[in-house]
């Protein structure tokens, strides 16, 4: 319920201070689903938030810890983190990995599949 709270809150923030007018939600799109279960009539003002760039998303589906999760799941959770937002109309086209214990290797060839526009990988 505090995320509901916080996204209720954040909508109203954007309706009454035009100047207040980005901010991510730390990556993810899961966020997005679970907002939308309990309030499903603020989709088409969430769309709208995002699409024109006040609300950054994405591009993962859950923000990862890079080392308990094998690299297929870590694929996996940024090609629905992308699947996600394009239902939303736009996602964060950056690598948002805030993680004091550093990143895998291969991180800069996964966001550089996951993250283009015209990327390969079959989802």
């Amino acid at each position: 319920m505090k995320l509901v709270h916080l996204i209720d809150n954040l909508l109203k923030f954007f309706e009454d201070d035009p100047e207040y007018k980005y901010f991510t939600l730390d990556g993810q799109t899961t966020i997005l689903d679970d907002y939308l279960q309990l309030r499903p009539e603020k989709a088409e003002l969430l769309h709208q938030h995002i699409q024109e760039g006040w609300l950054l998303i994405g591009p993962w589906f859950i923000l990862p810890d890079e080392f308990l999760v094998s690299s297929e799941a870590t694929i996996r959770n940024l090609l629905q983190g992308k699947r996600t937002a394009r239902e939303f109309g736009n996602k964060m086209n950056i690598g948002y990995l805030p993680d004091q214990f550093g990143h895998i290797g291969q991180m800069p060839q996964i966001l550089l599949g996951g993250l283009q526009s015209t990327s390969r990988c079959a989802y």
